[in-house]
């Protein structure tokens, strides 16, 4: 039998979720796209994107996506 790789804890996560909007702050992402991407269920993506925005990192744009908060120093990044 297979058994799937726990989640990361939600502090590592919550890291994670930082950095990968750091290095591309033009992302736009719903909670099932970041499960996807982070490798963990839709609601604990959910908890990390809302924890987020509540914290003033992310910002809602439109119903259900989030991106880099507009006063984040990270949003103008030009590289």
């Amino acid at each position: 039998m297979v058994q799937a790789n726990p989640a990361p804890p939600i502090h590592e996560l919550l890291e994670r979720a930082k950095s990968e909007y750091r290095e591309m702050p033009g992302v736009a992402l719903n909670p099932s796209q970041a499960a996807r991407l982070w490798h963990v269920p839709a609601p604990m993506a959910e908890h990390v994107l809302t924890t987020l925005a509540h914290s003033g990192f992310l910002s809602r744009a439109g119903r259900n996506t989030f991106v880099l908060a507009s006063g984040s120093p990270f949003r103008h990044v030009r590289r």
